[in-house]
């Protein structure tokens, strides 16, 4: 696993409201496999993690997008995150 920090979006929701907006927290917390949900990591890049394990409200996703930046991560690296990292969640139609 590759050495990376995720930026929680409820915290930051919280320093800028009005312009930050998150899915529902209740869909935050019901993730299933397959989801595809976007994280930011070190607070530089945006990416979609495809979850693959549901554990509580603990998951682990594999990343699906390509760094375009860090160099900390990799396509398909595994990433551990929770609820408080989910900054979107796709849906068809979005």
């Amino acid at each position: 696993m590759a050495a990376h920090e995720l930026v929680d979006v409820v915290e930051r929701n919280k320093e800028c409201r009005l312009t930050f907006h998150l899915p529902p927290e209740g869909a935050r917390t019901s993730l299933c496999p397959g989801n595809l949900v976007k994280l930011i990591f070190d607070d530089r890049e945006r990416m979609w993690v495809r979850v693959r394990e549901v554990a509580g409200v603990k998951y682990r996703g594999v990343l699906v997008s390509r760094p375009a930046v860090l160099r900390t991560i990799e396509q398909g690296d595994v990433v551990d995150f929770g609820p408080e990292h989910v900054a979107d969640i796709y849906s068809e139609g979005s």
